[in-house]
Order: structure tokens, then sequence, then C-alpha cells
């Protein structure tokens, strides 16, 4: 009999027009023998100018991954300058710059999360709120 865990956590999210920065790690084991599916983007956004999430990476055995790049939706309401993610071996990153909606009546200059082993931490700078972080707790399901 194989005993599965799963473990979802969506560690940070900026939310305008439908989008979402951040990153969501899954790791799961099987049995005796770890297996992971580690996850991570850097943006995300459905509705009316949807963009898929970019840049992603997805690493199943371990290894990790890494891509970077930037994003705007087709109607240019919703750009990231730049990001890079990771993931892989249980721990998940991404890093956004640059991040405006609605010609910057919405913005951050930086935001950053992290996912190791199901402990998550994020922070968000350069908003009209300032600066924001959290450390978020573990959820298993």
């Amino acid at each position: 009999m194989q005993t599965r865990t799963v473990r979802r956590l969506a560690a940070l999210g900026v939310v305008a027009a439908g989008g979402s920065l951040g990153l969501a790690l899954w790791a799961s084991s099987a049995g005796a023998a770890a297996t992971y599916h580690d996850a991570a983007y850097g943006i995300s956004a459905s509705g009316a100018a949807p963009i898929g999430a970019t840049p992603s990476v997805t690493s199943t055995d371990g290894s990790t991954r890494t891509a970077s790049g930037g994003a705007h939706s087709s109607d240019g309401t919703v750009t990231v300058s730049a990001a890079t993610v990771r993931a892989g071996g249980g721990k998940a990153t991404a890093t956004v710059s640059g991040f405006t909606a609605f010609g910057g009546l919405v913005s951050a200059s930086s935001a950053s999360a992290s996912c190791t082993n199901g402990e998550a931490t994020s922070s968000v700078t350069g908003t009209a709120a300032g600066s924001l972080g959290k450390k978020a707790p573990s959820n298993t399901a």
C-alpha cells in the first residue's frame, strides 16, 4: 500500500485585474521513494487580457530549474518588467520587478516569494501602502 502526501502552498498573491504574481509549490512523496512536483511562476492573469504563467518552471526529479523574462497582457493593462523563478528539491522562489497595472494605478517595484519544504515567506516593496511581508503558515491537504 502506498501513502501519498501532497502539500500545496501559494506563497504570494498580488491580485490586480485578474492577475496574480507569485509562486506555487507542490511536494509529494509516495511510500519510501521521494518524488517531487515543484513549480514556480512569475505572473498569471485571467480575464479579458490573460497572461499565462510566465516565466514558469516545474521540477519532478528534484533538480533545480530556472527561468526568467518579462510579460504583459495583450492590451498592456498588466506588465511585469522582469521575473526570475526557480523550483526543485522541495524549494521554489519567484522574484518579480516592475509590476504595473492600469497605467500605474496599481504598482509594485519588486515582489518576492520563497517556499522551502512548506515554509513560505513573501514580500512586496514599492507600493502605495509601503512594504509588505508575510510568513505563511504551512498547509497540508
